[in-house]
């Protein structure tokens, strides 16, 4: 395996410190249809569908632990909606849960979630 060793990496504009994109950036991400298949995503190898709004995605390179930041949105094309990030959360998976908000019932819903922290 190589290193590479920068401090700043630029396109010529704009600069950033390597240890900010190290650091800063979100570890996995994926926007996954109601069915958890992945529509596109970064450090996620796969989604399970384990019921009626209720999905589990893997991390192709795992987190070092299972108290990582995260975020979840659900796209809404018609009726109100909310997303919630279960206490399931791993540093090889993260759960996610749909709901509809007339009822707080869970509901298939397209979901996208980012995780943020350090990689394994």
């Amino acid at each position: 395996m190589s290193t590479l060793n920068v401090a700043n990496i630029t396109d010529g504009t704009d600069t950033v410190a390597t240890g900010y994109v190290v650091n800063g950036s979100a570890k996995a991400w994926a926007h996954s249809n109601s069915a958890a298949a992945p529509l596109n995503s970064l450090n996620v190898s796969s989604g399970l569908d384990n019921g009626v709004g209720d999905y589990t995605y893997t991390y192709t390179a795992a987190m070092t632990i299972s108290y990582y930041s995260s975020q979840a949105n659900v796209r809404v094309l018609s009726g109100a909606a909310y997303i919630g990030i279960t206490n399931l959360q791993t540093a090889t998976t993260i759960t996610v849960g749909t709901y509809r908000t007339s009822t707080d019932a869970r509901n298939d819903r397209e979901n996208l979630f980012a995780a943020f922290g350090d990689l394994a």
